[in-house]
């Protein structure tokens, strides 16, 4: 889903609850600050990233309820409905490479909305989504590279993360001119994010650049699986 309609944080806790319900209770009461509606109109889920002795870090999703049943609906029909809800950027975490030592950052720009993730490893360490200004184009692109540039800042001044690799995955396919807007501003170049060309071997060639331009996230869903 769109990353706009979903909201994602990284939250520390002391302990959680071992009951699902009072889990998801205690998340959606340490999220309200974040939601744009009644903390009670949410649905939330978590994975641990981590967990030490008195200290368990997770990635959190909240969602409202009632736009969660209007996705619902509109698949209903499509092979028993949909099986798993996730915003874009989490589907795009399984293409960044796990070898990679030192933190990498995702820049993830759809329409008028842009998430920036710091991953160290396989565990996301900063997650900042933003409504983009949706004046001109040279304008958006220096707002996208302020902000990688914040969280990068952030993530090097709070967690010591030395930028390893950086990302970009702009659906439609990301213009040149944003990738170069991105490495000048963090100094550090920048790799464009597509899908591996064996995921279209057998797609024409009009297909091959419609997966090219917007399948990113289907790809890091089939990444995942395999």
């Amino acid at each position: 889903l769109p990353d706009g309609a979903v909201r994602v944080a990284i939250m520390n806790f002391e302990t959680l609850p071992d009951d699902a319900e009072e889990a998801e209770s205690l998340i959606r009461w340490r999220m309200k600050d974040k939601l744009p509606y009644n903390a009670d109109e949410a649905r939330a889920t978590f994975q641990v990233l981590s967990h030490d002795p008195g200290n368990i870090e997770i990635l959190a999703i909240a969602m409202r309820s009632a736009v969660i049943a209007e996705y619902e609906a509109a698949f209903a029909s499509l092979n028993g409905g949909a099986a798993l809800i996730l915003p874009a950027t989490v589907a795009l975490l399984p293409l960044l490479p796990e070898t990679e030592r030192r933190g990498q950052l995702l820049i993830h720009v759809c329409g008028n909305w842009l998430t920036a993730v710091v991953v160290a490893g396989s565990r996301p360490c900063v997650w900042r989504t933003r409504e983009l200004d949706p004046r001109d184009a040279v304008h958006q692109s220096q707002e996208i590279a302020s902000e990688a540039g914040r969280v990068l800042a952030s993530a090097r001044d709070r967690l010591q993360a030395d930028l390893g690799r950086a990302w970009l995955c702009a659906r439609p396919s990301a213009e040149k001119e944003l990738a170069a807007t991105l490495a000048a501003a963090l100094n550090h170049e920048v790799e464009v994010m597509r899908p591996k060309p064996e995921l279209g071997a057998l797609l024409s060639a009009d297909d091959r650049s419609i997966l090219e331009q917007f399948g990113a996230t289907m790809a890091g869903l089939v990444a995942n699986a395999g």
